[in-house]
C-alpha cells in the first residue's frame, strides 16, 4: 500500500511548474506559529490511541473510510469525524472545542482528502494554525503546501528513507516559514529525525513506542538508543558501571529550547547540510544567554559560512569530533574570522574536560584533517574507477598500517556523509577535485541507496553472524552498481603502487595546509593525523613518512604519477624543499 501511495504522490506533481508554485508560495501570507511547545498527549484508552492520528490537541479534518467504519462519529478529541459533515464545519467544531491547530489530510486518491480544503478553512475565517498532512515527497509539494495557506506540513520518515532528501525538504519548509513535523514509526526513525532543526512535534505511530507524541516520557524510552560503546567502555574497566550510571543520569533530554538559557556551551551536530545547520544554529542562538558559546561539529562546511546567519559570530567556532568518538582522542577547534579568543579558549577547555586532545586550526573547507583526507579518498575512487579490486585496495592499506582500508572507512563514515563532504570539497578546490561527484563510485552507491554500515550495504555488505556479531562481506552485486562509472576491467595493481597512489596526494595536501597556515607546524599536523584519522603511529606521522622518502623521492613520485592529474602535482614548498635538500622537519 505504501509503495502505491509513494508512486502516486511522486507522479502527481511531475507536470506542475515549480517556478510558478514557488512564486505563489513566497507571495502567500506569512505562516502562523505552529505549537511552539509539544502538547501533552490526552489520557486515552488503547483503542482510542489507535485512531488518534494527530499530535497533542490537533484536530484532524479528514475523510478516512477505514477509520470511520470503526468510529461512526467520534468526539473532536479523537481526531476523526463522520463524512457527512462539511470540512469547514468540522474545522469550526474543532476550533470551538479547544483544538490548538487543525490538520488537513490532502491525499485525494487514497484517502479522499483535498488540498483546497486548506484554503477553504482559511477563507472561512478560522484562525487556528493549519497543518497539511500528506505524503510530501518533492520540493514542488512543499511550495504547493505554502501556497495553499498551510502553516505547517507533515513529513513521513518511512516515505523518505534518504536522510539527505528528508533534510532537504525539512530545510526548504523552514526557509519558507513553514513548521515541519515528522511522523516516525520505529525507534531507528526517531534517531534519524532528532537531528533536524526546528522540530517542535514528532508524530509517532507505533505501539512499540507506546505514544504518538514525543515528550520527555518518550526520551526515557529512547535511552536504549545510547550507543553500545558506552557499555563497552564500562566493561573494559576504564570506569565502572556505577560511573556509567552516573554519566547516563547526567543526560537531560529535551525537546524545548527553554532549557538552553543557562548552559555555557552548546555543540550542534545535525546533518552535514549547510542550510539545515544554519537554520538550527540561528534558532539555537536565540535561546542562549549572551555569554554562552555556540559550536558546530561540522566536518567540512566552513565556519564562516555557518556564522553568516548568527547575531553573535564572535561567540561561535567549530568543534569537530572524529569517529568513532569514544576511540579517537582528537578534537579540531576551528577558529572563524569572527571567533573571539575567549570563545576558542572556552571550547579548548571543554574538549580537555572531556578528555580529548584539542588542536586549534584556521577555517577552510574540510579544516585540517578532512581536507588532508579528501585527496586520499579521491585517489581510492580513481583506483576503483580504473578497475582495481576494492578488497585489494583495503588489504594494501591495512597491511601498510591503517586500522581500516578506504572502502571500509567510507562505509563506517557513511556513504551519504562521504558524498556530501565530497561535494563541499569539490566546490572549494575545483582545480584538483572533480565536481562530478555523482559519477564517482561513492556517488553511484549513494544514489542507489547504499549508505554503508548504517543500512547494512555499502562497498561491503554487513550482517550479523550466529552470535549476533556484525560481519563484513564483499557483495559482487556492488560491481553492477559501480559499472556505469568504471573505466577499465578488473585491473591488478601492486600493493606498493596502491600505497604510493593513495599516500602521495595526502602528503601534497598536507603541504598545502602548511603553506596556507591552516596549521602552524608539521608536528601539529602529524599529531592530528594520528589522533584524528588513526594514521599508523609507528610511521611517526604523515610528514615524518614523507621525510623518510626524502624530498627528491617525493618529487620523483610526483613525476611518476603526474599524468593522472593535478591531484599529484607538487606544491611550491615541496619544490623548494627539494632544491634545498630539506624536509618538512628540521634535521635531528
Amino acid at each position: 500500500m505504501l509503495g502505491r501511495i509513494l508512486e502516486h504522490k511522486r507522479g502527481e506533481v511531475a507536470g506542475l511548474d515549480e517556478a510558478g508554485l514557488r512564486g505563489a508560495a513566497e507571495g502567500a501570507a506569512r505562516p502562523r506559529a505552529f505549537l511552539d511547545q509539544p502538547t501533552p498527549l490526552p489520557s486515552l484508552s488503547e483503542r482510542e490511541r489507535g485512531i488518534y492520528v494527530s499530535s497533542g490537541l490537533v484536530g484532524t479534518v479528514q475523510q478516512w473510510p477505514r477509520l470511520i467504519a470503526e468510529v461512526k462519529r467520534a468526539s473532536p478529541s479523537r481526531g476523526v469525524l463522520a463524512p457527512d459533515m462539511d470540512e469547514v464545519e468540522i474545522a469550526r467544531l474543532y476550533a470551538d472545542n479547544g483544538a490548538a491547530a487543525i490538520s488537513v489530510l490532502t491525499d485525494e486518491k487514497f484517502f479522499l482528502g483535498k488540498l483546497r480544503t486548506l484554503r477553504a478553512i482559511r477563507d472561512a475565517g478560522i484562525t487556528l494554525p493549519l497543518l497539511r498532512k500528506d505524503f510530501i515527497l518533492t520540493r514542488t509539494q512543499v511550495y504547493e503546501t505554502r501556497a495553499a495557506g498551510a502553516d505547517a506540513m507533515l513529513l513521513i520518515a518511512a516515505a523518505l528513507p534518504d536522510d539527505g532528501e528528508l533534510a532537504e525538504l525539512h530545510a526548504l519548509a523552514l526557509d519558507l516559514g513553514l513548521t515541519p513535523l515528522v511522523e516516525v514509526h520505529t525507534a531507528a526513525e526517531v534517531e534519524r529525525v532528532l537531528v533536524l532543526p526546528g522540530l517542535r512535534l514528532v508524530g509517532i505511530n507505533n505501539r512499540d513506542l507506546g505514544t504518538f507524541n514525543v515528550t520527555l516520557e518518550t526520551t526515557e524510552r529512547l535511552r536504549p538508543l545510547i550507543p553500545p560503546e558506552v557499555a563497552v567502555v564500562a566493561e573494559s574497566g576504564i570506569f565502572t558501571r556505577a560511573d556509567m550510571a552516573r554519566a547516563l543520569s547526567a543526560i537531560q533530554a529535551t525537546f524545548s529550547y527553554g532549557d538552553f538559557g543557562t548552559v555555557d556551551v552548546v555543540v550542534e551536530a545535525v546533518v552535514e547540510n549547510p542550510k539545515v545547520k544554519q537554520a538550527v544554529l540561528a534558532e539555537t542562538e536565540q535561546a542562549l544567554g549572551e555569554r554562552a558559546v555556540l559550536a558546530s561539529n561540522t566536518s567540512t562546511i566552513p565556519i564562516d559560512t555557518l556564522a553568516g546567519v548568527l547575531k553573535r559570530p564572535e561567540r561561535f567556532c567549530g568543534m569537530h569530533f572524529f569517529n568513532p568518538v569514544h576511540r579517537m582522542p582528537l578534537v579540531e577547534v576551528i577558529r572563524g574570522k569572527a571567533s573571539s579568543d575567549e570563545t576558542v579558549a572556552t571550547v579548548v577547555a571543554y574538549a580537555l574536560k572531556l578528555g580529548k586532545t584539542p588542536i586549534v586550526v584556521r577555517d577552510c573547507p574540510g579544516f585540517l584533517v578532512n581536507r588532508v583526507l579528501s585527496p586520499y579518498m579521491l585517489a581510492f575512487q580513481l583506483l576503483v574507477r580504473e578497475g582495481a579490486p576494492i578488497e585489494a585496495l583495503d588489504q594494501a592499506m591495512e597491511r601498510w598500517g591503517w586500522p581500516m582500508g578506504p572502502a571500509t572507512l567510507s562505509d563506517v563514515v557513511g556513504l551519504d556523509t562521504a558524498f556530501h563532504a565530497g561535494q563541499v570539497m569539490a566546490q572549494a578546490f575545483p582545480d584538483r577535485i572533480p565536481g562530478d561527484s555523482a559519477k564517482t563510485p561513492t556517488g553511484l552507491l549513494f544514489a542507489a541507496g547504499y549508505f554503508g554500515q548504517k543500512n547494512g550495504k555499502g562497498y561491503y555488505r554487513y550482517e550479523k553472524d550466529k552470535r549476533g556479531r556484525e560481519q563484513k562481506l564483499f557483495d559482487p552485486t556492488v560491481l553492477q552498481v559501480l559499472k556505469p562509472g568504471l573505466k577499465g576491467g578488473s585491473e591488478q595493481i601492486a600493493p606498493e603502487a596502491i600505497v604510493e597512489r593513495m599516500m602521495l596526494p595526502m602528503v601534497i595536501e598536507a603541504s598545502r595546509c602548511l603553506e596556507a597556515g591552516i596549521v602552524d607546524t608539521a608536528t601539529e599536523l602529524d599529531m592530528s593525523m594520528v589522533m584524528g584519522l588513526g594514521f599508523p603511529p609507528f610511521r611517526g606521522g604523515l610528514l615524518r613518512f614523507a621525510d623518510a622518502l626524502k624530498p627528491e623521492g617525493l618529487m620523483k613520485l610526483c613525476d611518476t604519477y603526474g599524468a593522472l592529474g593535478p591531484l599529484y602535482a607538487p606544491t611550491q614548498q615541496m619544490k623548494d624543499n627539494a632544491k634545498a635538500g630539506k624536509g618538512f622537519y628540521p634535521p635531528m
